[in-house]
This record gives C-alpha cells, structure tokens and sequence, in this order.
C-alpha cells in the first residue's frame, strides 16, 4: 500500500548546519545535498541552512553560529541537522558548548553521514544518526 502524500508544510521543520575551513564550492555544494536528502528521508522540511565559510572549528564566535542561535531561540524544539559532528566543530572543548546550547532550546540534533546500524530491503548501509543531547560529549543513541 503506497504511502499517503504528507504536504510539504505539514513537515516538521528542520535547519541544517555546516562549517568548512575553505571555500571547496564542489564539497560546500556535495553537503548540502547531504543535508537536504536526510531531511528528506527523515520527513522533515528543510527551512534553511546555516554557513560558516573559511573557519577552523577552533572558536565559538561564528555568523552563521550565531544565526543558527537566533533561530533555536524564535522556534524551540527546532531540528538542526549536520553532515558530521565535526561541522559543529573538531574540538571536544568547543563541540560540548554548541550541543549544550541546542539541547537548551530543546532542539533535536541529527547527523546526516553518520552510519545507523541499520540497512534498507537491498542490504544498503542506512544513515542519519539523532544525537542524545543529554550527553553533550556527542555520544548517539
């Protein structure tokens, strides 16, 4: 039996967030495909995605960061979805305080390339992780 048709609008809204340390537009264009086809598979309606263009990860004081904290805080319980936790940044120490500031907004985190356990009918890998954020060291449930 074929799956009732879901409008677009009736998703729940997600944003998604990636970070690059150079400006890679072939790689920056292969992420937000990424992001986009795990909302997709996820039933969420991706609304817009956040950028930090030519950053290391190493420090918290991001624009795109910072409008990412605007939006948890005008819409909680807001997904945010990222291709890895890397994105958010590479360092524990910096990665801890950003986890923490979705979980204060009640968002709900999810990782896009990160591989579930699970497979589909024809035995191919699944992915798209949500992170517990009750445990702001990254760890999946």
């Amino acid at each position: 039996m074929p799956k009732a048709q879901v409008k677009s609008s009736e998703l729940p809204p997600a944003v998604g967030y990636l970070r690059l340390d150079d400006d890679d537009d072939h790689a920056f264009a292969g992420i937000l495909k990424d992001i986009a086809v795990c909302c997709q598979r996820e039933g969420l309606r991706l609304t817009r995605t956040f950028t930090d263009r030519g950053y290391d990860g190493r420090v918290l004081a991001r624009p795109g960061l910072a409008d990412l904290r605007e939006a948890l805080q005008n819409q909680p319980g807001l997904v945010v979805v990222v291709p890895t936790l890397d994105h958010l940044s590479p360092s524990d120490l910096i990665r801890g305080p950003l986890l923490l500031m979705v979980h204060r907004h009640s968002g709900r985190l999810l990782v896009a390339n990160e591989p579930n356990g699970h497979a589909d009918d024809f035995g191919v890998t699944q992915y798209g992780v949500w992170v517990d954020l009750g445990d702001t060291t990254g760890g999946s449930s």
